[in-house]
């Protein structure tokens, strides 16, 4: 019983470095990965002659720019301007408070996210990660996923756009005349209509962003297992498990630092989209209050909710960071293995008896994303949620003192 189980046990081992070796092998030759095989024909079609993206990966030899990727966002980003303006302007801000107001809005995620999502693209891990197939690559050829980023598109343009034309804003000009603002809010809504025809297919941004993850995981996993095998085998001498560290660092490092902070600069993205969100929800709520917004020409009830609606969905984005605590966690998980004093002593074996230079090589090899320099672990995204409610608090606070006798 007990060899058939050592059996079963080696059986294991061998399957599990097959594995690795197949992925540490793909990354060096399986670097690209066609869209046409990615993408349904008219994604593909989408991708290949509007994005002028004929293939995932290659690193930094990729030569794509993400030039007219970079347009459609800001394209979007003015259809958001054009169609804010007009309410917040209605809402009692000044005409130039308004169109800044409009611009922060959605600037933050419109500005910064597609220069991150086009290293996303770049993707040496990327490539790898579609080479191996599965569902995540037969859910991309459906538009399911496509269509979800479409109802969220059709859902923000019900609320900026048709409620608000149909409920006050048409009463606001009839009251109070602007031709100049309704001819941008419409000329919004028709971009709007002219460009809605291609969020399918640039939907597809999503998925492709989810796979991302998955294969930086799965390379995270990979380099700490196998750094784990090197340090505590104690058949290694010191000199052959430094040079298969070395082989480790030359073959899968040098190749996941890159993508990590690929990784952080979306979080990023998101992160200061989501505040400067925050920041204009919490104008709206208290503009009146301080003087932003005259409310005597304004709305106020409509203001106040929409306000409300600005801070709730980007504490609804902190909530949803925890699989960016993920890579922290794994490489947690490795460090945790060196409270085992004879683990301990054989990985020091490793490094000729010298501490200082095993602590040295765990702080230039540690694994985990970044939000303006702090490590995203399992508690800083509540600590960002809990500092947006306390400032959420401390505005509320100091605009009743400012305002009440």
């Amino acid at each position: 019983m007990y060899v058939a189980n050592v059996e079963s046990e080696n059986d294991q081992d061998n399957e599990r470095k097959s594995e690795t070796e197949q992925f540490l092998e793909d990354l060096q030759s399986k670097t690209t990965f066609p869209v046409e095989k990615a993408f349904t024909r008219f994604d593909a079609w989408f991708w290949k002659r509007a994005m002028k993206l004929h293939h995932f990966g290659g690193g930094k030899k990729s030569g794509y720019k993400g030039f007219y990727y970079v347009v459609i966002h800001i394209y979007t980003l003015a259809c958001f301007t054009m169609a804010l303006t007009p309410i917040y302007h209605a809402f009692g801000a000044t005409l130039h408070l308004a169109a800044v107001l409009g611009f922060l809005t959605m600037g933050g995620y419109m500005v910064l996210s597609p220069f991150a999502e086009i290293r996303i693209f770049r993707s040496k891990l990327l490539a790898v990660k579609m080479h191996q197939g599965g569902n995540e690559m037969k859910s991309m050829k459906e538009t399911s996923t496509s269509i979800e980023m479409v109802i969220i598109m059709l859902m923000s343009s019900t609320c900026f756009f048709i409620l608000p034309a149909f409920t006050f804003l048409n009463a606001h000009f009839i009251k109070y005349p602007n031709p100049a603002l309704q001819y941008t809010f419409w000329t919004s809504f028709g971009m709007f209509i002219i460009i809605f025809p291609i969020m399918v297919p640039f939907g597809k941004w999503q998925p492709l962003q989810e796979l991302h993850m998955k294969a930086v995981l799965l390379a995270i996993k990979i380099a700490t297992k196998k750094n784990a095998k090197i340090l505590f085998d104690k058949n290694l001498t010191p000199e052959i498990a430094r040079e298969q560290l070395g082989e480790l660092h030359e073959r899968l490092i040098i190749d996941l630092k890159p993508e990590l902070k690929t990784w952080s600069r979306e979080v990023e993205a998101m992160t200061m989209g989501s505040m400067l969100q925050a920041i204009v929800g919490i104008l709206l709520i208290h503009g009146g209050a301080t003087g932003i917004f005259d409310d005597t020409i304004g709305y106020p009830n409509a203001r106040f909710w929409l306000g409300v609606v600005l801070v709730i969905v980007p504490l609804m984005f902190f909530k949803s960071m925890s699989p960016s605590a993920k890579p922290h966690k794994i490489y947690q998980d490795f460090i945790d293995e060196f409270k085992n004093a004879e683990k301990f002593g054989c990985a020091l074996k490793k490094f000729d008896g010298q501490l200082g230079a095993l602590e040295k090589w765990l702080k230039i090899n540690a694994i985990s994303l970044k939000l303006f320099g702090m490590d995203i672990d399992n508690e800083l995204p509540s600590k960002i949620i809990a500092g947006l409610v306390s400032l959420l608090g401390a505005i509320s606070l100091f605009v009743y003192r400012i305002t009440v006798p």
